[in-house]
């Protein structure tokens, strides 16, 4: 399953509304945000401290699907970096030319062990982010920004139907981010990851 814009919204603005008691404000500055959603909230956080804009002037989009460039872009403007900066220019990946609106936070992400390619000197810019690629980009941007993620967490994934199509290299931050409740299961059931 795909990530939605408004899932990562929820994962970036649930940790410092908690810690540090920011609350959104009170009105939407987009149409498409219902009153009341789930979402809705955390959207507005994060517009208002300029973590994401509106694809349009008045429309957020926030079931839109979100790509592995979008991902990482959203994380370098949590983590302040000026991704705009000669050391994150230099593509680091064969499918991320220099200049685009990706290229310093792909260079930034790789860097910093938040986000690695798919293989062969690729990055998949496009490609929509899954939901154990977010998970270990996640992982990766809390334990670079110096949060100890060190614990092991180990059967989480159990309780899942298709625990078993997980891969290897997303275990141990599929376990993390299940135990920490960042991802649960998906669907009418919510047995799947």
């Amino acid at each position: 399953m795909k990530k939605t814009i408004a899932s990562l919204l929820i994962i970036l603005a649930v940790i410092p509304v908690l810690c540090l008691g920011v609350a959104a404000g009170d009105a939407s500055p987009f149409d498409d945000l219902p009153e009341g959603k789930w979402y809705t909230e955390s959207v507005i956080w994060c517009y208002e401290h300029g973590y994401m804009a509106g694809t349009s002037a008045n429309t957020f989009s926030p079931d839109g699907k979100m790509t592995r460039a979008m991902v990482v872009t959203v994380l370098a403007s949590v983590a302040g970096v000026d991704t705009r900066a000669d050391v994150y220019q230099k593509s680091l990946f064969t499918d991320v030319p220099a200049g685009k609106w990706y290229t310093g936070p792909v260079c930034w992400a790789a860097m910093n062990g938040v986000a690695s390619g798919v293989g062969n000197g690729r990055f998949a810019p496009d490609a929509y982010v899954t939901r154990e690629q977010f998970a270990v980009m996640v992982y990766g941007f809390l334990k670079s920004a110096g949060t100890d993620v060190t614990t092991a967490f180990s059967g989480y994934l159990d309780v899942y139907s298709d625990s078993a199509s997980a891969h290897e290299w997303a275990a141990q931050a599929l376990n993390w981010a299940s135990a920490n409740g960042i991802l649960s299961g998906c669907g009418t059931t919510k047995k799947a990851i």
